[in-house]
């Protein structure tokens, strides 16, 4: 599945502190890691910063913020 926009609260160091689709929130518990990933993906420029991230449900998710963008996403495929 493609990527689904997603809205994020940031803690005060810029982690994402809190997760919301369908009108859910998902508080983070962990972050696990963090990467910054800069290519070119189809003669398009690719900028973002990818965590990967525990809720306190226990979910792992890994989301990115998309720096040519400015929008964050959650990731919905295995990685």
């Amino acid at each position: 599945p493609q990527p689904r926009a997603i809205q994020v609260t940031l803690a005060p160091d810029g982690t994402p502190r809190a997760l919301v689709w369908a009108d859910s929130i998902h508080t983070v518990r962990k972050v696990y890691e963090h990467w910054r990933e800069r290519r070119f993906w189809w003669s398009e420029p690719l900028k973002r910063d990818y965590y990967r991230l525990e809720d306190f449900q226990g979910r792992i998710h890994v989301v990115y913020y998309d720096l040519t963008t400015a929008c964050w996403w959650l990731e919905r495929r295995l990685l």
